[in-house]
């Protein structure tokens, strides 16, 4: 798949590493410093710009992406760069990181056609396996193409047990990321969860309730 992320920064950064491996990734930014360090240690295409002119993704060598991502600094940026790549390229699927909850009652991402926009500080309802807390079931994504679900939880130890995120994947549930502190992460099967990590998962919602 192409993937383009809008925003070289910590969370930008640890998903182009994550999804470089099996990707194609470009990954926009108009901080040429950032872009440097990560052309040094990642196998991505870079492209300097900015997210919110259409100007950047004309550039681009195709003008198809399957999955863009917004996770710049700036909710107004990520709002707007979602709606200025669709109408410069061809997209299918869209996400965004939005940090104000005044968007997650709002129906703006709906309107512009965002198929996941991700809360971070939200947090959900319901329980998986022992583990996990689901105090309000308010960030469930549901899609049109699929009955799958993507739930993002917040992690409440009981005890002083270390689990690692393999403990809590099945074949029908799949951890995508972990948001802990500042940072976004990539996680494989061996990551040991902590306290109050935002963990996404995207699988069988009966699957996860159970």
């Amino acid at each position: 798949m192409h993937i383009i992320i809008a925003g070289a920064g910590t969370v930008g950064y640890s998903l182009a590493k994550g999804l470089s491996f099996k990707h194609s990734v470009t990954i926009v930014d108009k901080d040429i410093q950032k872009l440097n360090k990560i052309e040094e240690n990642l196998d991505v295409f870079t492209l300097l710009g900015d997210s919110e002119d259409p100007k950047t993704y004309l550039a681009l060598p195709t003008r198809e992406a399957d999955i863009f991502i917004a996770v710049t600094d700036s909710d107004e940026a990520n709002l707007l760069s979602t709606l200025i790549v669709d109408d410069a390229i061809t997209v299918k699927t869209k996400f965004i990181r939005l940090k104000n909850e005044y968007f997650a009652k709002s129906s703006i991402h709906e309107r512009l056609h965002i198929d996941v926009a991700i809360f971070p500080d939200q947090l959900l309802a319901e329980k998986v396996k022992a583990l996990f807390d689901f105090p309000k079931a308010n960030n469930v994504k549901s899609f049109s193409q699929c009955p799958q679900k993507l739930i993002s939880i917040k992690i409440h130890y009981s005890d002083e047990r270390q689990y690692r995120l393999g403990d809590i994947q099945t074949e029908k549930v799949v951890a995508v990321g972990i948001e802990r502190q500042k940072d976004f992460i990539i996680p494989e099967e061996h990551t040991i969860l902590q306290e109050r990590d935002l963990v996404y998962l995207f699988g069988d919602a009966k699957e996860i309730q159970s």
